[in-house]
């Protein structure tokens, strides 16, 4: 690539445009996030009156409120997540109408599912792709966490949603092509399941630091997890599989609440120089701030990530010091990058679960296929996001001490 920074690439014309056009005829979007319109709209959309238990409406209007009057949303961040609403909305009708005609999916239970947390840009997309990449394993695939109703099904040879997604990606890459660069998506690759608790409104969709980002980190998400273990039990119905794999670094807010839900989950937690976390994570967030929100400078992003991330690992940590060192199995993101298949059999060691040589020729096939720096070389600084090495330190100090005591290598490989 050039020596420009993937943040400061140009915005597509047609997300300027739009912006320019929605600025002219603001007063005409005032209405994009009311309530009574997107519900109304939700139901148009699928026909269904039942959004199931109550527990919804409070994040729902908390959400909205945030969007409407806190976010700073550009022309093209309402547009998009104005649709984003109606479409979770949509899907909860959806899936509350399957649950009712069919109340076995809602008796099922999820079996010992396994959690990658850790910093973002840690490694934990590249684990969560090997630890997947046996097809025996319940896989969050992109299209079925995208549209989980009808149930997928195994015996299906080419669902319609896997295009549908395929389209859906295209498009988003069309309009934002610098995010191809830090996070690769296809639609039947596994993917965050914060997808799933988008139907929950319970996730943490605004940037670091917003009132909304704060207020959600303070909740109690056992409702939210409960609705998500019913997601999971749905897409399981007709795809089973020795365990879901499942993977997110926000599941460290709420690792109590998540453990509630499923009292057998397993966790890997993935490890990585805060040097290149911290930058990298504000460079994913400048590239998102352009996109959706009004422009932001890049020295008020990195602050903002820096005390976001210091504040979810010490989160993290503390969940972690109260629940069984059984649970968890650490891995630095050196182990990630240079032996994949020793890691994905250390991790289902550590938990019992199967890993043959049926699993070791799937990991290893993927590794070889997916090299690191296939979309080149990514450079990170944290001066140039206003990361100060102060602010770094204390935003890590504890994370530090935790990886040394336990001789958790930060290197970077």
């Amino acid at each position: 690539m050039s020596r420009a920074t993937i943040d400061e690439l140009p915005l597509p014309l047609a997300i300027r445009a739009f912006n320019v056009a929605r600025g002219l005829l603001g007063l005409a979007f005032r209405r994009d996030f009311d309530e009574a319109r997107l519900l109304a709209r939700a139901r148009r959309i699928t026909g269904l009156e039942d959004f199931g238990d109550d527990a919804f409406w409070t994040p729902l209007r908390r959400l909205l409120r945030a969007l409407d009057e806190e976010a700073g949303l550009s022309g093209f961040g309402r547009s998009i997540m104005g649709a984003h609403v109606v479409r979770s909305l949509a899907g909860r009708l959806r899936v509350e109408d399957w649950l009712r005609r069919c109340p076995e999916i809602g008796e099922a239970r999820v079996v010992r599912p396994l959690f990658i947390v850790g910093y973002p840009r840690s490694g934990t997309t590249h684990l969560h792709h090997l630890l997947c990449a046996d097809d025996r394993v319940c896989v969050p695939s992109f299209w079925k966490l995208r549209a989980p109703t009808p149930p997928p099904d195994r015996r299906v040879a080419h669902d319609p949603r896997i295009r549908r997604a395929e389209r859906a990606i295209a498009r988003g890459l069309s309009l934002t092509p610098q995010l191809s660069r830090l996070h690769a998506q296809s639609a039947t690759a596994p993917e965050e399941c914060h997808f799933l608790l988008d139907l929950a409104f319970m996730n943490p969709l605004l940037p670091a630091g917003s009132a909304y980002d704060r207020w959600w980190q303070k909740q109690d998400l056992t409702a939210a997890y409960r609705y998500h273990a019913r997601l999971l039990a749905l897409l399981q119905w007709r795809w089973p599989g020795d365990h879901w794999v499942l993977k997110g670094a926000f599941h460290l807010w709420h690792l109590d609440a998540l453990v509630r839900v499923y009292p057998d989950a397993c966790f890997v937690f993935t490890h990585r120089a805060p040097e290149q976390v911290f930058p990298s994570a504000a460079s994913y967030a400048s590239v998102r701030a352009r996109a959706f929100f009004d422009q932001r400078r890049l020295d008020a992003i990195g602050p903002e990530i820096a005390d976001a991330l210091g504040r979810l690992m010490s989160r993290g940590l503390e969940h972690r010091r109260s629940l069984a060192a059984e649970r968890f199995v650490d891995v630095a993101f050196e182990d990630i990058v240079t032996r994949p298949v020793a890691v994905a059999e250390r991790v289902a060691a550590r938990f019992g679960y199967r890993f043959d040589d049926r699993s070791r020729e799937a990991v290893g096939r993927h590794a070889a296929a997916h090299p690191r720096h296939r979309h080149g070389v990514h450079r990170y600084d944290c001066a140039r996001f206003g990361i100060t090495p102060d602010a770094l330190g204390r935003a890590t100090q504890e994370y530090r001490d935790f990886a040394r005591d336990r001789g958790i290598s930060l290197l970077e490989p």
